[in-house]
């Protein structure tokens, strides 16, 4: 392994220390987005359980001998 000066560390630890930041404002600033849960749907979603075709299936006509 190579021994990296300071210069070099320093230059390394720029993109750990770049996403950190990142990270950090993120957790701080993503909770006060939208506290606001009035205008969100009270209705619950409802989830089809069954799953029915679009379209007919295409049967293919019965060969003539």
């Amino acid at each position: 392994m190579t021994n990296l000066s300071t210069e070099h560390t320093l230059i390394a630890a720029i993109p750990i220390l770049v996403v950190l930041a990142v990270l950090s404002a993120a957790i701080i600033v993503f909770p006060k987005v939208n506290l606001d849960t009035s205008s969100r749907a009270t209705e619950p979603v409802i989830i089809p359980t069954t799953i029915e075709p679009s379209i007919t299936p295409y049967t293919f006509p019965l060969a003539s001998p």
